[in-house]
């Protein structure tokens, strides 16, 4: 079972405060997150400790 108070804090962790980062992540934790294997959500939850620029040039460019 999924811990809500760990997707809160994912979701908190997902707005990065740059807009192109935002609208890619906050929606993914919204809607998907719930559904991955365990072992992606941990992929998730160390992706989203890298800084904005890695993350920003790793989807966007």
């Amino acid at each position: 079972m999924i811990d809500e108070t760990e997707v809160k804090r994912l979701w908190w962790h997902s707005r990065r405060g740059m807009l192109e980062l935002d609208v890619l992540l906050v929606p993914f934790v919204e809607k998907a997150y719930r559904t991955l294997e365990r072992e992606d959500q941990l992929r998730y939850q160390a992706l989203i400790d890298h800084e904005d620029t890695d993350l920003f040039a790793w989807f966007l460019e």
